[in-house]
């Protein structure tokens, strides 16, 4: 064999052997990387259904805001009534007040 031929098969070997190395390392990363994907989308599921139930509960959440509201919107306006009820009595307590004042007054008057 000639020494241009040992050359020629060596470098052909040599391409073989880097392209089957190439190959490898290839096949390698896209294992990891798929490994990766499959990591990545069982995390994703995971905080799908995450997000499911905080939207659930965010959903409760907001029924009871509205119930609450409403209560409240009821005792205010029932403070509301008795705040006019009392302002009536306070100035129906008054007016008994002045109309003894008058009396006693007329009262000493007349004595």
């Amino acid at each position: 064999m000639e020494l241009r031929t040992k050359l020629l098969i060596g470098a052909t070997a040599a391409f073989i052997a880097a392209s089957a190395a190439a190959g490898l390392i290839g096949h390698i990363r896209i294992a990891g990387l798929e490994q990766r994907i499959d990591s990545l989308k069982a995390e994703a599921e995971t905080m799908e259904t995450h997000a499911a139930k905080l939207e659930t509960e965010t959903h409760v959440y907001k029924e009871k805001i509205v119930l609450l509201e409403k209560r409240l919107a009821e005792v205010m306006a029932a403070t509301r009534l008795q705040d006019a009820q009392l302002e009536k009595l306070a100035a129906d307590t008054d007016a008994a007040r002045r109309a003894l004042d008058r009396q006693r007054r007329g009262a000493k008057q007349r004595s």
